[in-house]
């Protein structure tokens, strides 16, 4: 898994070895936020759980 946006961009980050998690990839995430982006506006407030590490849970 890396860090797909910011300073930290390209940065390989660790994660557990598990069956039961896969870290998402990034033509979902990618996917997810083009479906959204009509939605955010200046004012829009987000809160991002995953700490930047672009991790998406459902």
């Amino acid at each position: 898994m890396r860090v797909i946006s910011g300073v930290a961009r390209g940065t390989k980050l660790n994660s557990i070895d598990s069956l039961a998690t896969r870290p998402t990839l990034d033509r979902v995430k990618e996917s997810l936020f083009n479906i959204i982006r009509d939605t955010i506006t200046e004012k829009t407030i987000a809160l991002d759980l995953f700490a930047g590490s672009g991790a998406i849970r459902n």
